[in-house]
């Protein structure tokens, strides 16, 4: 892998740092503001044997499986457990953000680097200073 130019590592710790400040701000706001998840009128029945009994036997374990599943996502979107869905977020986007840094596309050949942009040289501009170099001959 390769390392980050001074400019590159730069304008990566700008990005982080934003992105840290405003997903741990917000994290932080919504533990204060906790709601509590809606009453779901039907939360019991996942826990009653007869309903796990159909489940499986309508869809099999997976069937089973799924429904504890959705239960447990679902609980990742209110209170305590938003604000902390949100910390970790946050932390999977700047890890994103130093993969794409370190993952960029080498120059190819013949660009023009400053450490963060690449351009290609304009051909037009190559073959007057070539057809110049040519005439001074």
């Amino acid at each position: 892998m390769d390392t980050l130019t001074p400019s590159e590592s730069r304008a990566f710790r700008r990005i982080a740092v934003a992105i840290l400040a405003i997903g741990f701000t917000a994290a932080i706001a919504v533990y204060f503001v906790q709601r509590a998840r809606p009453e779901n009128p039907l939360a019991q029945q996942l826990e009653s044997k007869k309903y796990l009994h159909d489940l499986e036997i309508y869809g099999g374990q997976a069937n089973v499986l799924a429904a504890e599943f959705r239960e447990w996502f679902a609980g990742l979107w209110y209170g305590q457990n938003l604000a902390y869905t949100i910390a970790v977020l946050t932390l999977l986007a700047v890890g994103a953000v130093r993969l794409g840094f370190i993952l960029r596309l080498p120059p190819e050949e013949g660009e023009v680097c400053d450490g963060v942009s690449c351009e290609r040289p304009h051909a037009d501009a190559q073959d007057n200073v070539l057809r110049w170099k040519a005439g001074k001959k």
